[in-house]
């Protein structure tokens, strides 16, 4: 009876350790989720979320299906003034005001084949073993994918054969992206030189260190301020605050450009500086740290070639959005705070996990399929101020030009 029940238990075993070695890899989503944590205040068996001080907070919930939704609460930070002496302090006391924001999640999935007995017999490996790995690598891919579209606010309009999110003007488009992609606000949007919107950003308007002191300084300014990252092990997260720019390998060129080598070596060893005490991912790789800005080279890019349209919101409360045209090629960086971009998951219908891998025979016997399975969503969080504006929660896009 024991041996029964261990079999019965082996696939969702086997899964439950694909999700936990999937979330321990050095990706670019996984590098910007904290570790697990239970809510604070809550009961809830089952219900755990991400650290919050860190850009992407992961939330999920073992009994929800595909689907449903997640709610966000974010809490409104105390501003009224002090009651001083004996003045009377009733009547004066702030109100505990939330902002809300919901995440769709919804179930996928991806199929491969293992070519058939007589195709396993001609290439002499372990099919099975290279197909897992195949779907494994596809779905890391994926999540890549959709965690920088949604952070970026855009889907952009290059389009490779090394990409799977296909553009957005594909009939599936929506349903892959699980939640509506959401441009940044007016008060979160930030271009390179004197730009002040996407249609006028000309091709001196390149990524530069004046660039990321321009946004260093709008960050100290700004009247609903982005929470500063905090990383695990950092000693000094609450002395030096820490925000993150993701730069893309072009404007990366053109930020080294605007600095003498003994300057940028400067920078790149102050940023191996600040991850003293700790040892942090994020640090690895190229990047430099200037006005507590961590500036990251990723491998990756949202570009939108001249004359594309690109969605941007306006500026009033609602954050209506319009249309504007690119006028020369224009990449996207973004700045991360705390909490930018929350990553709901939920179970699969099949396996009851976050993420499967199913193996089936096929054709009378002679061929396997095997497919994976997650279920999840993700969007970046939004909040409404006191008076009613909507804002990004966690971050800050800039847009620049780049040469071809």
């Amino acid at each position: 009876m024991s041996v029964q029940k261990n079999a019965a238990m082996t696939p969702i075993i086997r899964n439950a350790a694909l999700f936990a070695a999937a979330t321990r890899e050095h990706t670019f989503t996984n590098m910007l989720t904290g570790a697990v944590v239970a809510p604070k205040g809550t009961k809830e068996v089952g219900r755990k979320q991400t650290d919050a001080g860190y850009p992407v907070v992961r939330v999920t919930d073992l009994e929800k299906n595909k689907g449903q939704e997640i709610t966000v609460d974010m809490v409104h930070r105390l501003t009224g003034t002090p009651t001083m002496g004996d003045k009377k302090l009733e009547g004066r006391g702030d109100t505990m005001t939330f902002a809300t924001d919901t995440v769709r999640i919804n179930q996928g999935r991806h199929l491969i084949d293992n070519g058939g007995a007589m195709f396993e017999k001609t290439i002499g490996q372990d099919i099975n073993l290279i197909a897992q790995g195949l779907l494994k690598g596809w779905y890391k891919d994926l999540d890549e994918e959709t965690t920088l579209y949604h952070i970026a606010g855009a889907r952009g309009s290059e389009y490779t054969d090394a990409m799977i999110v296909p553009l957005e003007t594909h009939p599936e488009f929506g349903e892959i992206m699980v939640n509506p992609i959401v441009p940044p606000t007016f008060s979160r949007h930030f271009y390179g030189g004197d730009a002040t919107s996407i249609s006028s950003i000309d091709s001196a308007d390149m990524m530069s260190l004046a660039t990321v002191d321009n946004v260093a300084l709008y960050l100290e300014e700004m009247q609903n301020p982005i929470g500063h990252v905090r990383l695990d092990g950092d000693l000094a997260k609450d002395e030096e605050p820490l925000f993150i720019m993701f730069v893309t390998p072009r404007q990366w060129r053109d930020l080294q450009n605007t600095a003498s080598a003994k300057d940028f070596n400067q920078l790149t060893a102050n940023a191996m500086k600040r991850s003293n005490g700790f040892n942090h991912p994020i640090f690895k790789g190229d990047c430099l740290m200037k006005n507590g800005i961590l500036v990251r080279k990723m491998n990756r890019r949202v570009r939108f070639n001249a004359g594309s349209q690109v969605r941007v919101c306006q500026n009033n409360a609602q954050a209506t959005t319009q249309l504007l045209t690119a006028a020369v090629n224009i990449e996207r960086a973004f700045l991360l705070g705390s909490q930018a971009l929350a990553y709901a998951m939920g179970t699969t219908k099949s396996a009851k996990t976050y993420m499967s891998i199913h193996e089936e025979t096929v054709d009378h016997g002679n061929a396997k399929e095997y497919s994976i399975a997650f279920c999840n969503g993700k969007k970046p969080l939004q909040f409404k101020d006191k008076s009613g504006f909507l804002h990004d929660h966690g971050r800050l896009i800039i847009d620049t030009a780049v040469g071809n």
